[in-house]
C-alpha cells in the first residue's frame, strides 16, 4: 500500500481547530484552520485567501451554509462570519467546547446549539447571537455532539461530562404552526429542544 500527500501546506502557527466552508461562495468549500496565534486562515487549495483575527486562540471551527462560519475561542469569545465579515461575537467566562448547527433549513441554519465547558447548553440565533434559551448539566461537560446514536434516522444531542455520564437530547423538526403569538421560528426551536429530554 502506498500513501501519498494529496495535498500540503504551512499554516502559520499551530493548528487547534479545522473545518470546511465555502466561504467564497463558489460552490467549492475551503479549508478553515484556527490556530494558536487567534488567527482563521481560509485556504483555497495551498493559497491563503483570507486571514481573519480573533482575541484568542481558536478552539472551534464549524462551516454553515450561505458562506458563513461559527467559531469559539478559548477566552469564552463565540462568533459568526459571513464570508470575512464578522456577523456577530459575543463573550462568556466559560470555553465554548463545540457550536452545533441545529436545524439546517433551505434558507440557512435555524440556530446554534454551544456547548461551555461550565455545563451550560445553550441555543443561539444564528442571525445575532443572541441568547434563545439554555439548560445546564450538574457537571462541568467535556463535549457535545450531534449524531443518530439510536441508528433510527433521528438526530440527537448528546451531552458528556466530564465524569463520563451521557445525557440525550432529541432534535426535531418542527412546523412553525406550533408558533406561540410571542414566538420568533428560533424561540420555538428551543422551547421545543428544551420540553424534550
Amino acid at each position: 500500500m502506498c500513501i501519498r500527500d494529496r495535498f500540503w501546506t504551512v499554516t502559520g502557527d499551530n493548528v487547534s481547530a479545522m473545518a470546511f466552508c465555502d466561504v467564497d461562495d463558489d460552490g467549492v468549500p475551503e479549508l478553515l484552520v484556527g490556530s494558536d496565534d487567534f488567527v482563521i486562515r481560509v485556504f483555497k487549495r495551498e493559497e491563503i485567501l483570507y486571514e481573519l483575527s480573533e482575541t484568542a486562540r481558536i478552539i472551534t471551527l464549524v462551516g454553515l451554509s450561505q458562506a458563513r462560519f461559527a467559531f469559539g475561542c478559548e477566552n469564552g469569545s463565540i462568533g459568526l462570519y459571513q464570508k470575512t465579515n464578522r456577523i456577530w461575537r459575543i463573550k462568556s467566562s466559560h470555553k465554548p467546547l463545540s457550536i452545533i448547527p441545529l436545524l439546517e433549513a433551505k434558507d440557512g441554519v435555524t440556530g446554534l446549539l454551544v456547548g461551555w465547558s461550565s455545563g451550560k447548553i445553550e441555543i443561539r440565533s444564528d442571525v445575532s447571537g443572541e441568547s434563545l434559551g439554555k439548560i445546564a448539566i450538574k457537571q462541568n461537560l467535556a463535549q457535545v455532539i450531534k449524531c443518530d446514536y439510536r441508528l433510527d434516522g433521528t438526530q440527537q444531542v448528546l451531552a458528556i461530562d466530564i465524569e463520563g455520564q451521557v445525557k440525550g437530547f432529541t432534535v426535531t423538526t418542527v412546523s412553525y404552526t406550533h408558533l406561540r403569538a410571542h414566538e420568533t421560528p428560533e424561540h420555538l426551536v428551543c422551547r421545543l429542544l428544551l420540553e424534550k429530554k
